[in-house]
């Protein structure tokens, strides 16, 4: 649960260093920024750009509220780790090189994932982004907590280790100011882990309106192990020809065959399964996978997810290769493994928090309509290109 406010507060940073020097030449922005912007002069970076109060709320819910510097801080994050993602992974990953921009920035008309537009998709994560903060803001007032002496010291430790690494007070002060960020946005931020920590002991507590129990993650997650043959070359992930593909299947269907006719067959997957999975990870994982729904293939997830546990599925073809399933008692290695209880409650809780953060009644302010990432993303990096 803390791996997300950590790349959060890491994008702090390198995002000057990412925004706007992804490929090491000088660039022009993809769409030309609206109007022109005018050098920082010290005051509130997201009122230099927008023109508009920084500490305007743009989204509240349930008592919880968004000023507009947090929701454009988190736009500028998004798009400048999509921007990361984009010229670090696109090689390998057509999905990223589509929307690489023939400038070097981002196109941001492309279509991307299940969005129009990359500049929908991105629009849609930064109020997803938001909501999720709400949420958790929420959910940790209804349940009385609150940060104690304790949590406090924590927090100045963390940003004193920031301070000393920026060079003192005066350069963290620019530093989260060139960010866009006010001291108040950046403890709320920085607060983001404790909460999901204190929501995490809640979750773990009997008795607790929050508490998800065994029971509760065996409806939850899955516990399944697999014979893995791939179609694609798994060093370069370029597709095998034709000819091997065929060859593939129809030996992951002469594994399924000798499994579904072995007298035990469990005991002959596992055997099978040491001798022939393709699947690179198996060494790390000899007991199989548990894993929250979502997070795997949608035709892995469906096949497992009509098996019981002990059973053994057919062969099921993936994207990138043929699987051969077993689905394993989730219940049983929950009981006997706290490490693996822990991390599916985690992966429970997150999910129950997205879903309150979708379900939240929010009010927006009509200048949210005026916060678009073509607009305010490619303003940012100008005005940080000016300040280097």
């Amino acid at each position: 649960m803390k791996q997300k406010i950590a790349l959060l507060i890491a994008c702090m940073l390198m995002l000057s260093a990412l925004a706007g020097c992804t490929t090491g030449e000088k660039k022009t922005a993809a769409e030309p920024v609206a109007t022109a912007i005018p050098a920082w002069t010290g005051k509130d970076v997201f009122e230099t750009i927008t023109g508009l109060d920084p500490e305007m709320t743009v989204m509240s819910a349930e008592g919880v509220s968004i000023p507009l510097a947090l929701y454009c801080y988190w736009q500028v994050y998004n798009a400048s780790l999509m921007e990361y993602r984009v010229y670090t992974y696109a090689e390998d990953h057509p999905e990223f090189k589509s929307v690489m921009g023939t400038d070097g920035y981002l196109n941001w008309e492309a279509p991307f994932g299940d969005s129009d537009t990359l500049r929908a998709y991105l629009n849609r994560q930064t109020d997803e982004t938001a909501r999720l903060y709400m949420a958790v803001e929420a959910v940790a007032a209804e349940n009385g907590l609150t940060l104690d002496e304790n949590d406090q010291k924590t927090l100045e430790e963390e940003r004193q280790e920031l301070v000393k690494s920026l060079g003192g007070e005066e350069a963290f002060a620019n530093y989260i100011a060139q960010m866009g960020l006010s001291r108040a946005n950046y403890d709320r931020i920085s607060a983001y882990s404790l909460w999901l920590d204190k929501l995490a002991a809640l979750a773990a507590s009997k008795g607790s309106p929050l508490y998800i129990g065994v029971e509760d993650l065996n409806e939850y997650g899955l516990f399944t192990d697999h014979i893995y043959l791939s179609k694609v070359d798994l060093s370069s992930y370029k597709e095998l020809s034709k000819e091997t593909v065929a060859a593939k299947k129809q030996k992951a269907e002469e594994l399924a065959r000798q499994i579904a006719a072995a007298q035990d067959p469990e005991a002959a997957f596992a055997a099978l399964a040491d001798e022939a999975s393709e699947d690179p990870y198996r060494a790390d994982n000899p007991e199989g996978y548990i894993f929250a729904p979502g997070t795997m293939n949608a035709v892995y997830e469906a096949a497992a997810q009509a098996l019981s546990p002990g059973q053994v599925s057919a062969v099921v073809e993936g994207e990138t290769g043929f699987y051969i399933i077993l689905r394993k008692d989730l219940k049983k290695r929950l009981n006997d493994d706290a490490e693996q209880l822990s991390s599916l409650r985690d992966e429970c809780l997150k999910d129950r928090l997205v879903a309150r953060s979708k379900a939240m009644d929010v009010t927006a302010a009509p200048e949210i309509e005026k916060l678009d990432v073509v607009t305010i993303y490619p303003a940012f990096v100008e005005l940080m290109r000016g300040q280097n």
